[in-house]
Order: C-alpha cells, then sequence, then structure tokens
C-alpha cells in the first residue's frame, strides 16, 4: 500500500502487484486543496472489461454513495444513475494483449470539507471512454483510497496507481457565511490559466439551477457561446447555443439534503489580449446529472473579474465555496520558492456572526500577531488543551482602539466576546485561531508611538461562565455525555466534534457545575482529550482516538538531513525534560454510588402551621429550589436518580390562614416542575382569584443516590522506582465516573506502561513561507497529528522516530509566519494493535485498555 508520508504524498503503487491486489491508497494528509487518483489498469477476469470501484476510507457500504455515468462505447452512447461505488471501467484479461486502461479521477477539498465530498472521474482506452459524476454521504476527510474491479479477483500484475496532492495556488476564494445572490472574484494576470471550483447549493425551488458566470463586466449572453453534453439518468443530450451564459448545473433547494454539487471549469490564457477566452467545465450536480460544457467568450479582453450567480435570479446558500486557483505560473520550479501568505485579521465588531462589516477586516492596523494553542505541557498525562490565546499588536495613530475615546469609529464595540478570527487565503486556505476578545489595552510609548493590544481567548473560554445541570442517567456513553454537557450549555452541533467514546459511565449525573468543569470530568473518566479547533469548534477524542488513521501513519516527515527528499527541514530543535513526566507508581480510587427509592429528599422548613408558612398572592408565582443532598440528609447522600411528582396533600398543601384553620386552597395550587440532578426547580403559583395563600406543607420524595465505600487500586514498577525514586501518580478527582475497580486498574497499568520509562519530547520550528509546501504544512499541522522527525544526524540527538503534536504557536509579523510545535513521542501508542489496522502478536501487542 502507498503510505503517505510527505507532504505533496506523489507516492504510487507500481507494478509487479499480485493477482487479487487491491490498489490501495492510505494515510493520505489533511490538507488543502485536491486529491488527484492516476492508474493504469487491467483485471484479471476473464471478460474484455470491468467496472471499477472505489471505496473511501473503508466504507464498502454502497448505499452511502451516489454517482452518474455516461458513456461511450464505439458508436454507442449510454448514461445511468445508481446508488453504487462504480466510478469507471477498465480493460479485462479478455481484451487484446497489453491493453491497460487510463483512470483519473480528482476528489476535490478532500480535507476540511464540511459537506459530502464530490468525485469527478474520466477513464478509458481507444474503443471506450466513460465520464462519472460521485458522492460520498459522509462529510469526513479523505484518509484512505481503495481501487479494485468489480469481478475477478484483482488487477493484473503490471497495474498501477499514484495519488497527488494539488494544491490551491488560490488567487481569488469565498465561502459564504449567509445567502448571497452574486459571488464576485477579483482576479490577478500572474498566471497563464485559471481554475474555477464551486461547491454550491441555491434556495431555488427545484432539483438544479444553472450557473452563470460573468467575466468581467460583460453580462450580454450573445456575447458567451457554448456547447453542452450532459448525462442524466440514462438520457444523453446535447445542445449548442449562441447566447448562454450558464457554465452548468448545481443543486437547489429541492435536491436530496446536505448535498453540495458543483464543478472544475478552466479558464485558458485569460490575461492574453490577442484571443477571445475558452473555459471547459466538468461537473456533477446531484446523484444522477454529470455535464461536460464548452464555452466561448466573444472578447479579447484581459479576464480581472469573475461573478457568479444563479440563472434563476435566486440565492446561493450559506457555506457554498468558490475557490479561483492559478495555473502555469510564468517561474520555473515555483513551488520551491519563497511565497507570501495571504493573512487576515477580522473582528466582527457589530457582533452579527459576520466579518464584512466595513471595519472588520483590521489586517491594514496589525503589525504583530501570537498565537498559541493545545496542551499546556507536551504531555499526553499531565498536558490538558487550555483556551488557546490570541494576542495582536496593532497600530492605533487614529486612537479607534481605544475603548474609551467616544469619537472612535468603533465606539460601543470595542468590549470583551467579540469574535475574531486569524486566517490565511493564499496560497492555502487555512484559520489559525478563532475565539473572542478579553480586553483590549492602548498605550502610548514616550516617542509618541500609540499601538493597542487586543488580548483574545479560543473557545473553550466561554464554556467557564454557563452553569449547565443534567439530571441522572443510569448509564452513559462518554461521548454522549460530552455532548449532553454542551447541549446545556447552547453549544451548537454544528460546532463540536465528538467521539463516540470506550468508557461507558454509570450513575451519571451534572448538578450546577460550570460546563467546562463538567466536560474536565468527561475527559478523566475516559481518559480522552478535549480539545478546541482552530475554526473555534470544540472536540473530544476517546482514549483509542490515536490509535485509528490517521493518526497511526506519518503525516509529514521533518529531517536534520539537508540531502533527504520528501522531508521538511527544520530550523530548529529543542529536546524537552523528559524525566519530570516519569511516573512508575499509579493511583486510582472508585467510588461507586447505589440508590434508594421512596425517600424523603426536602422538606421545606417554613412550609408549616406554626407560623412561619411562605405567604403567596393571588396571581402571583414564587420559585423554590429544593436541594439534595442537605444537612438533614444521611453522611453518604451524593444525589437523585429520581425526583417524585409532587402529589397534593402527600406532598403540598395551601390554606387562607397561616396556622391551617382557614379554608383549604391546595385545589388552587398551580405547580411547575424542573428535576436536576442534585437540585429540583418548584415554582407555585396562586390560581385563587381573591384570597391569599399560605403553603403549609411543602416537601418532595423520590429516589436517593448514596456513596458506597471507596476502593484503590494501584500499579507500580520496581525496576522504575530504583532508577529514578519513586514518582507517585494518583488519577484525579475529576474522574468521578469511573465505573468500576477493572477499568480503574487497566487505566493504572496501562498508564505505567506508557510512563515509567523516560520518552522523547520536543518542539520544531520552522517558517511558513519558504515554499508552497512548507506553508501547508505550517499552517494545518495541529493537535493529535502524527508527524515523524529525524534527529539522529546533525542535530545529533539519537531518535528518529514519529511524535504527536500536542501544541502549537504561531507568530505572525508582516511577510513572516513562524510556526513551532511542541511534540510528544508517538512510540508508546505505535506498540498496541488496533482492529483493521496491525497484526497482533507479529508487530504489536493488546491495548489493556
Amino acid at each position: 500500500m502507498a503510505q503517505f508520508n510527505n507532504v505533496y504524498f506523489n507516492q504510487s503503487e507500481y507494478n509487479e502487484i499480485v493477482s487479487a491486489s487491491v490498489l490501495t491508497a492510505e494515510g493520505i494528509p489533511q490538507l488543502p486543496g485536491d486529491v488527484v487518483i492516476i492508474a493504469n489498469l487491467r483485471g484479471n477476469h476473464i471478460a474484455d472489461e470491468v467496472d471499477l470501484v472505489a471505496t473511501l476510507n473503508n466504507d464498502s457500504t454502497d448505499g452511502n454513495y451516489a454517482r452518474q455515468y455516461m458513456r461511450g462505447d464505439d458508436s454507442t452512447s449510454s448514461a445511468a444513475s445508481g446508488s453504487d461505488r462504480n466510478v469507471g471501467t477498465c480493460p479485462a484479461a479478455g481484451a487484446a494483449a497489453s491493453v491497460f486502461g487510463a483512470f483519473t479521477q480528482t476528489i476535490s477539498d478532500s480535507s476540511g470539507i464540511t459537506n459530502d465530498p464530490n468525485g469527478l472521474a474520466i477513464s478509458g482506452h481507444s474503443e471506450q471512454v466513460q465520464v462519472t459524476s460521485s458522492r460520498r454521504n459522509n462529510i469526513e476527510g479523505l484518509t484512505q483510497y481503495k481501487l479494485s474491479p468489480s469481478l475477478g479477483s484483482g488487477f493484473l500484475a503490471g497495474s498501477m496507481l499514484s495519488a497527488y496532492h494539488v494544491p490551491k495556488n488560490v488567487i481569488a476564494y469565498k465561502k459564504l457565511e449567509t445567502a448571497a445572490a452574486t459571488v464576485t472574484l477579483a482576479i490577478s494576470g500572474d498566471y497563464r490559466n485559471c481554475k474555477i471550483t464551486t461547491y454550491a447549493r441555491t434556495t431555488e425551488t427545484a432539483a438544479t439551477s444553472g450557473l452563470d458566470i460573468q467575466l468581467n463586466s460583460d453580462t450580454t449572453a450573445t456575447n458567451y457561446d457554448r456547447q453542452r453534453l450532459d448525462g442524466d439518468g440514462t438520457s444523453v443530450t446535447a445542445a449548442q447555443s449562441a447566447s448562454d451564459r450558464t457554465l452548468y448545473q448545481i443543486p437547489g433547494a429541492s435536491a436530496t439534503a446536505n448535498v453540495f454539487g458543483g464543478g472544475s471549469t478552466t479558464l485558458f490564457e485569460y490575461a492574453k489580449t490577442d484571443r477571445h477566452k475558452h473555459l471547459l467545465s466538468t461537473a456533477g450536480a446531484a446523484n444522477d446529472v454529470v455535464e461536460l460544457n464548452s464555452m466561448r467568450w466573444e472578447d479579447t479582453s484581459a479576464v480581472t473579474q469573475i461573478v457568479l450567480s444563479v440563472s434563476g435570479g435566486t440565492n446561493f446558500v450559506a457555506d457554498s465555496l468558490f475557490v479561483v486557483e492559478g495555473i502555469g505560473k510564468a517561474a520555473l520550479a515555483w513551488e520551491d520558492q519563497p511565497i507570501d501568505i495571504d493573512t487576515k485579521a477580522l473582528v466582527d465588531w457589530n457582533n452579527d456572526g459576520k466579518y464584512d462589516g466595513t471595519y472588520d477586516n483590521i489586517s491594514a492596523d496589525v503589525t504583530r500577531v501570537s498565537v498559541r494553542g493545545g496542551r499546556d505541557v507536551a504531555n499526553a498525562l499531565t498536558g490538558k488543551v487550555k483556551a488557546s490565546r490570541c494576542v495582536l499588536t496593532v497600530a492605533n495613530d487614529d486612537n479607534r482602539y481605544s475603548p474609551f475615546n467616544t469619537s472612535s469609529v468603533l465606539t460601543g464595540n470595542l468590549v470583551p466576546k467579540r469574535a475574531v478570527k486569524i486566517r490565511t487565503e493564499a496560497p492555502v486556505v487555512r484559520d489559525l485561531f478563532t475565539g473572542h476578545i478579553e480586553r483590549i489595552e492602548p498605550s502610548v510609548a514616550n516617542s509618541g508611538v500609540k499601538v493597542a493590544r487586543i488580548t483574545c481567548l479560543g473557545v473553550f473560554g466561554q464554556l467557564t461562565q454557563n452553569e449547565v445541570n443534567i439530571a441522572y442517567q443510569a448509564s452513559r456513553a462518554s461521548g454522549a455525555a460530552v455532548n449532553d454537557i454542551l447541549d446545556a450549555a447552547g453549544w451548537a452541533a454544528a460546532d463540536r466534534a465528538i467521539d463516540t467514546g470506550t468508557e461507558t459511565f454509570v450513575n451519571y449525573d451534572v448538578d450546577q457545575i460550570q460546563a467546562m468543569t463538567a466536560l474536565r470530568r468527561v475527559e478523566e473518566s475516559e481518559p480522552g482529550l478535549l480539545v478546541e479547533t482552530k475554526e473555534g469548534k470544540i472536540g473530544f477524542e476517546d482514549r483509542d482516538h490515536r490509535l485509528g488513521l490517521p493518526h497511526i501513519v506519518a503525516q509529514a516527515e521533518y529531517s536534520d538531513d539537508s540531502t533527504a527528499a520528501g522531508t521538511f527541514k527544520y530550523e530548529s530543535i529543542t529536546e524537552l525534560d523528559p524525566l519530570r513526566f516519569i511516573f512508575n507508581d499509579f493511583r486510582a480510587t472508585v467510588a461507586k454510588r447505589a440508590t434508594n427509592a421512596g425517600v424523603t429528599l426536602w422538606t421545606h422548613s417554613e412550609a408549616n402551621t406554626t407560623g412561619d408558612a411562605p405567604e403567596i398572592e393571588p396571581g402571583v408565582s414564587v420559585t423554590y429550589w429544593a436541594q439534595y443532598p442537605n444537612p438533614a440528609s444521611r453522611v453518604d447522600a451524593d444525589g437523585v436518580s429520581a425526583w417524585t411528582a409532587l402529589a397534593a396533600t402527600t406532598d403540598y398543601t395551601a390554606n387562607s390562614l397561616a396556622n391551617g384553620t382557614g379554608t383549604n386552597l391546595t385545589s388552587s395550587v398551580g405547580l411547575a416542575e424542573y428535576n436536576f440532578a442534585k437540585s429540583k426547580k418548584i415554582v407555585i403559583t396562586n390560581n385563587h382569584a381573591t384570597s391569599n395563600m399560605f403553603i403549609t406543607k411543602l416537601q418532595n420524595r423520590g429516589t436517593e443516590i448514596y456513596r458506597l465505600d471507596p476502593v484503590s487500586v494501584r500499579s507500580e514498577d520496581s525496576t522504575s522506582q530504583t532508577t529514578y525514586g519513586q514518582r507517585t501518580f494518583s488519577r484525579s478527582d475529576l474522574a468521578a465516573w469511573i465505573p468500576d475497580t477493572i477499568a480503574a486498574q487497566e487505566w493504572a497499568d496501562f498508564m505505567l506502561s506508557l510512563h515509567k520509562d523516560p520518552s522523547p519530547m520536543l518542539s520544531i520550528s520552522l517558517t511558513a513561507q519558504k515554499s508552497l509546501y512548507q506553508a501547508a504544512e505550517a499552517l494545518t499541522r495541529t493537535v493529535s497529528d502524527r508527524i515523524g522527525i529525524e534527529a539522529d544526524g546533525r542535530a545529533g540527538l539519537g531518535f528518529n522516530e514519529d511524535f504527536f503534536v500536542e501544541n502549537y504557536t504561531y507568530e505572525i509579523t508582516p511577510r513572516r509566519i513562524q510556526a513551532a510545535f511542541q511534540c510528544s513521542s508517538a512510540a508508546a501508542f505505535s506498540a498496541y494493535w488496533t482492529l483493521g489496522y496491525s497484526l497482533l502478536g507479529t508487530e504489536t501487542r493488546l491495548n489493556p485498555t
């Protein structure tokens, strides 16, 4: 299998494969841009030809795929749609000798996507050609690609497959934050040709909508000639028009939910002024449409602007993506030349959820940006991901960033909690920070230079201010528990990435604590890792997260050998002290809980007939909070598994007199009850028309939770203790939901195996502007990414192995981005067996967790 261990991964499956082989490319790095598959194939089935089947990320369920093809066989044409993984054809054993078929497929925006990926494939040989548009119903990034024949046991020897990363040499980029009728993309003349990629959907009430193009300011339809060829279901149609600006069809509002479509248009020699401009497009609008289009613009002007719109006059929906990329830069070997990185600093001053206000782009004022994200220390045991931090230094010559300056154009908006984003937009599009302003501090030097320091925190900072309550559940998976907490905190479902989890909590509840504290309890009890992404999402990685793809394959290689091909050359490397993270005595305590039904959990101390009864006027409501445990509870009380609904007379009474001798008003009591883990909100309303009401009895029954005697477990290593002394690590009290002593012992044994001996930890740094690929690498890496680092040559540190990125920093000044990554060794994780990825007993051992 092709292992993609460098950033541009032009690795290949070449010849000498045996029959029954499936061509596979895996460990595909998550880089901005497209993945292009190129293959030369011949199947071993006895027929003349066979279909080609593509499997993405090991997903072999045909129902998760949709495709439309259009085929020409000799003089016969055909088309068909279907729900399967077929993407093309190739010759088989029955074809003429030495005939191998050609196949190429482009999977657009293979990483970092928010909607289903689209693939466009062309396959054929001398007697056949086929175009296939396909979609997989899953938004995850592409990490593995498998190609196999539909019949027979595999490909014949000599078949080959290569996979390539095609970087985005971005000239213009627009991702809609809200619906828009038009998209305007300005383009420079730095390239000979350009590629216009759309990934869009419209609000038009139709299955498909036309995508119209306008070059420069020319809206005259008669200046655009086009020829199209469409495959729709089983029909193939062709048409020519001398007056039509429509490039191709994209999904409309009536298309299947979550289906975004589009295509790729190449605009040739767009900067020349001696010829009409020609455009060639390949597109797929939905499950059953594939389209080819050739268009001519009858104008010799250089193209400087592209405007895209919907033929029917409706809007593109939010999240629609439009990118113009340059092809054919004049300078040779430009990929290896220093580049400029277009970096934007954006602030949502108007607090409207967008960054398109008059003053929202503050990039021109920024003189320096410092970003830090990830774990506080580069250690998987003690390091925790904290709220990322961004500090911007901005020029303040006109005093606009001075909060008390009432003449500032930003008066009233220089306040905390305004959204902030640091993003690169060319040559690669990457978010480096998403968060909110914490404080703004202007200052003036003796020289008269005015600056302001804007300090920002990542999204974790918001969760320290949200108190959450979650009712008792007998059992709950850790991933579901994280979602419960985020739901209670009002965190949007679209802004999270949560693993299922490997641990199931028993007697799980959350009562009136900060959302961040509740999340830390889940993290410690799993144990897993809470993460904050550069895009502003909250993630939860369960304890097996790093044992699966893409984390079992290095996504980039770094070397101290200046002659090593396909590697990055770090500018500096620092070994961090590993001794402080050696532990050889692990301890964990399990405090299980049990329940007891039919208990009076709480009594209102004033609700009596001795003169203290609370009085409520007609039509008035009062709120009481019942708490459990409370001073009257048993000493081992710990919570409530179920609050019993209040029953009239049994649990509450009301009277017109405080001593209970007046008119019984219990029937006039209105109740609203809200149950939580250790508390209950009770709202009582006096529904009587004229009489005041005294509450003479109020109690609540239910099922209590009480603590059982705690049990502790240990795991020690005497050899390590002899060498380094006894170093004890006690599991945090936040690990409140360890299900049993078996799970606790497994945790202690596993952690001991990882931390009883020192393992390398280090920090590397590199300059993003050094080359296109280095820019993609530096701006892409994040927590849990796996990279290979060689430091046994010039560096002399004595290791050449894989590491996990634990934190990252960016120092951004005009024309320079310096990136640094602190990393922990991946060797301990590499030693464990994971289903489907490694061979138990030969290269790995069983994961004790």
